[in-house]
């Protein structure tokens, strides 16, 4: 089950992960980028990893390091970087992924589905969530559903 919710109040402040970017850009090595990292480059960002080494980036819009990849594709790759790390960010009960996108959201659910990695996902806007996959969601601990478009803002009190 993937765990959705609408806003922080869930968690305590210093067990989410929020600032992506900031995470992304201390933590997380080109040397990590491998296997499911290089897909998350192409299916979200459109890019590819040129050189291990150099850490350079070929994207649509020219060659850039990891620094400057979309923030829905940094957030996704922090969740893989905190599954593959589970024993050193065991404190992270939730990611903030109220910066991606419907690309980004689907692929953090389908890296939910495929590894069974029990974390929270917390997205602060309700834009386009009626196109996210369908799965098997809880929201807010409180409404179970397939389909989060309508639900998600059903929710909503």
């Amino acid at each position: 089950m993937i765990r959705l919710y609408r806003d922080l109040s869930f968690f305590n402040k210093e067990d989410v992960l929020y600032d992506n970017e900031s995470f992304f850009k201390t933590t997380v090595e080109v040397s990590e980028f491998h296997d499911e990292f290089l897909e998350i480059l192409n299916v979200i960002d459109n890019a590819k990893l040129l050189d291990i080494n150099t850490g350079m980036i070929q994207t649509p819009f020219g060659v850039c390091s990891k620094d400057y990849l979309s923030t829905g594709c940094k957030t996704v790759l922090n969740l893989i970087y905190l599954y593959r790390h589970k024993g050193d960010y065991a404190w992270v009960k939730a990611i903030n992924a109220t910066e991606c996108g419907v690309n980004a959201i689907n692929e953090i659910v389908r890296f939910l589905e495929k590894t069974g990695y029990n974390i929270g996902i917390v997205i602060e806007h309700g834009d386009d969530m009626f196109l996210c996959k369908k799965s098997d969601y809880l929201i807010d601990n409180r409404v179970r559903t397939e389909d989060i478009g309508l639900d998600w803002l059903i929710v909503e009190e």
